[in-house]
């Protein structure tokens, strides 16, 4: 079959109209296969998917019987959490701050801003990140800010380290006293 085209012009729309759509469908079929399923483990680097529990409890639970998360190389979180003095220590050390989170299986505890009766214009915030779970100076960060309010106006600074260190030697004191009463009682 030949066509007879007369107009240059409409050759050239065709042509154009053509690769245009060669385009969008490569296009289109690009974007709806990346998106699939397709392939077994194999095909897909070895990965499978493994769906997750939507109850927390038995999600907990589950962890718990199959031994735990690993936390600081091949130790449990147990050793963050009920049985570690440095973890009971912080949270009795900062009792009378409100927490804005505390996790133990991430070794963070961050307080909320704390303002005191005396001056409520003034803030403050501490962070602890725990970095070993052994009872030493270097197993715990401590980081201090403080906010300063004026006419709705707030500027946020970090604190000394000296307010930080202050703050962390308190903490590892109060471990060392639940250590003593933990050791005592064996």
């Amino acid at each position: 079959m030949i066509i007879i085209i007369k107009d240059p012009m409409t050759l050239k729309n065709n042509i154009f109209s053509k690769a245009i759509k060669l385009i969008s469908s490569i296009f289109l079929l690009f974007v709806l296969t990346s998106c699939s399923g397709f392939g077994s483990k194999e095909e897909t680097g070895g990965i499978a998917k493994k769906r997750m529990e939507p109850n927390i409890k038995e999600a907990t639970r589950k962890s718990v019987d199959s031994g735990g998360i690993t936390l600081f190389g091949n130790k449990k979180n147990d050793e963050l959490g009920q049985s570690n003095s440095m973890w009971k220590a912080t949270l009795e050390v900062l009792d009378f701050i409100p927490l804005a989170n505390a996790t133990f299986s991430g070794g963070v505890i961050i307080t909320d801003w704390y303002t005191s009766e005396e001056n409520s214009n003034k803030s403050i915030k501490i962070n602890v990140k725990f970095t070993s779970p052994e009872l030493a100076v270097n197993s715990i960060d401590v980081d201090a800010f403080e906010k300063k309010c004026v006419a709705n106006n707030c500027q946020i600074t970090k604190l000394s380290k000296e307010f930080s260190s202050k703050i962390k030697v308190k903490i590892i004191e109060k471990a060392r006293e639940l250590e003593i009463k933990k050791s005592n009682k064996k």
